[in-house]
């Protein structure tokens, strides 16, 4: 088996709780399954009202809910519609919500199970008889070449579904595809509320979008960075977890995307476990914000350093994950260099150039700024210059960061600090640090530096002893 670069472990599921809080569910080749392996069925029905009041009044009727419950029914798709939530831009009808609060209050008392759908068969009443998307959105948008109904030349005894191939039914489709006017950022804003006011309802169903896209879009990077990726896309039983062993046992690195929906998974418990016992590189990924993992998840991901997708930007987040990859992936390789020096510190001590052949050479594309650089293009900086046979064996987790604090200090005392450096290398790697390389190091580094607004204290020969702290 072709080994990979890393595991990315990670649940898509439907998350449902029951009443009685003793089961989960979730997401198994397309069917609602519970822990117990069994498939679970819902009988159910429909209801919304697309337009005002925009919520169904007979689900605020108790005899009405009581006899759905009697006959059977244990699921309702219950519309809740973009225009009730937001009929303006940013102002939320909290008097809407609060009467869906009611509805989802009286269907779990009868223990039937809520599927909340932005329920449209139209985009606009702009286009058509109700708003699918708020009014003031589509009119956001930049108008059509023609003028509504074109092509249509009248709409008089024309059915809904007609209507979307006129052009500004087409062209505000589009406009919401390409976020025109925030369109997407909106919606995602509408649903994030939505999952915000009920996420305590434990009948309510609810995909993880969320964790989906952001780790998704990690995996997407990755490969497209080169990395060799397999990804958990669902959590599976039976033959298929052999996969998952195979995957976890000849991976370099599992990457484990923690949320409050991983950590309630049978099944991402027995994966994390698997790749905890045998010792695997963890490196834990924080997606879902301000979530702190606690029990199982917890114990496995002590002590290592997460990396954040949930607070801060995806790709300020990217690269740190990258420069986590890369450090421990380092760290693996002059591990494996100083054994080999161990052995036959003459003759293998210039074996270290071709443990890192895979790194490209170019130094066209650095950043201007050295704190920008991430551990592979300090790398290739290093390696540019002919310093990864010296300089680099001493910045195991090298990044530009800490180039940049190793330029400060060998500045405050270039003498001094050519010393220890020249020490360190030859009592870990039995290798001499030349004059040549030091100097090379501080010049090729300059240009990079002047970016910064480090502030770089010189130290001058006096009779006063000085300290210096340098303030992270």
């Amino acid at each position: 088996m072709k080994p990979f670069d890393m595991v990315l472990l990670i649940v898509f599921s439907f998350l449902i709780i029951y009443c009685d809080g003793s089961a989960n569910v979730h997401v198994s080749d397309s069917l609602i399954v519970d822990d117990a392996g069994r498939v679970r069925i819902y009988h159910g029905l429909n209801f919304v009202m697309k337009g005002f009041p925009w919520y169904p009044s007979e689900l605020l009727d108790p005899i009405k809910v009581a006899n759905l419950s009697q006959w059977g029914i244990n699921f309702i798709r219950l519309g809740m519609m973009w225009s009730g939530v937001e009929p303006e831009p940013q102002k939320y009808n909290v008097t809407y919500l609060n009467i869906m609060k009611q509805i989802v209050e009286l269907l779990e008392s009868n223990q039937i199970f809520v599927l909340f759908d932005m329920h449209q068969d139209l985009l606009s009443s702009r286009t058509g008889s109700y708003d699918g998307i708020p009014a003031w959105l589509y009119d956001r948008f930049p108008p059509p070449d023609h003028p509504y109904p074109w092509p249509l030349k009248s709409t008089t005894g024309v059915s809904w579904f007609e209507l979307y191939i006129t052009e500004a039914c087409s062209h505000g489709f589009q406009c919401l595809y390409d976020n025109t006017a925030g369109a997407i950022d909106s919606m995602g804003s509408f649903w994030r509320l939505v999952a915000t006011t009920y996420k305590q309802y434990s009948n309510v169903l609810g995909y993880s979008h969320k964790d989906k896209d952001i780790c998704l879009e990690i995996h997407d990077r990755l490969v497209k960075d080169g990395h060799n990726v397999w990804l958990d896309r669902d959590c599976l039983r039976g033959p298929t977890m052999i996969g998952i062993a195979d995957a976890i046992e000849n991976s370099e690195h599992v990457l484990i995307c923690m949320s409050s929906t991983y950590k309630q998974s049978v099944y991402c418990q027995s994966e994390a476990h698997y790749a905890y016992e045998r010792g695997c590189r963890l490196i834990p990924i924080l997606i879902e914000s301000n979530y702190k993992p606690d029990g199982w998840l917890g114990i496995i991901v002590s002590g290592k350093i997460y990396v954040e997708f949930g607070k801060i930007d995806f790709h300020l987040a990217y690269n740190k994950l990258k420069n986590e990859i890369s450090a421990r992936h380092y760290d693996l390789l002059t591990r494996s260099l100083s054994r080999v020096i161990e052995k036959d510190p003459i003759h293998n001590g210039s074996k270290s150039l071709e443990l890192f052949q895979g790194i490209c050479e170019s130094i066209d594309d650095l950043p201007d700024c050295i704190t920008e650089w991430t551990h592979d293009q300090a790398i290739v900086f290093l390696r540019y210059f002919d310093l990864d046979k010296t300089i680099l064996l001493l910045c195991r987790h090298v990044d530009g960061y800490r180039l940049l604090q190793l330029y400060e200090m060998c500045l405050m005392n270039r003498e001094s600090m050519y010393q220890s450096l020249k020490y360190e290398l030859s009592a870990k790697h039995h290798i001499l640090l030349p004059i040549d390389d030091y100097l090379t190091f501080l010049q090729e580094v300059k240009p990079y530096v002047s970016y910064t607004t480090s502030n770089i204290l010189i130290a001058q020969p006096a009779s006063v002893p000085f300290s210096y702290c340098n303030l992270l």
